[in-house]
């Protein structure tokens, strides 16, 4: 329970320590679908402001774009959120204001 309560933890700061195979592992796939189709990622970006729709425009997106900076400026963001501690090859999605 302790290990899984950690993990949901982490999901604040998507910065598991070096060596942290399930913090990778985890924050890999919970960030995996910045690299999926656009497709994908706007039904996602959808997603995101539907649950926070009580936030208003302006305010959600200078938020939104906190979020996503603070993610760019991991350690290993240049690489695709899907494989990155890894060093699997990708593409990475870049931030269009969704």
């Amino acid at each position: 329970m302790t290990e899984v309560a950690r993990l949901v933890r982490l999901t604040v700061t998507h910065d598991p320590d070096g060596g942290d195979l399930n913090g990778e592992t985890l924050c890999d796939a919970d960030l995996a679908v910045l690299a999926s189709d656009p497709a994908a990622y706007a039904a996602y970006a959808a997603a995101v402001r539907e649950e926070y729709g009580f936030v208003p425009d302006d305010a959600f997106r200078e938020g939104r774009a906190a979020v996503l900076r603070h993610l760019l400026d991991l350690p290993g963001s240049s690489a695709p959120p899907t494989g990155r501690r890894s060093g699997r090859s990708g593409r990475a999605r870049t931030w269009s204001g969704s």
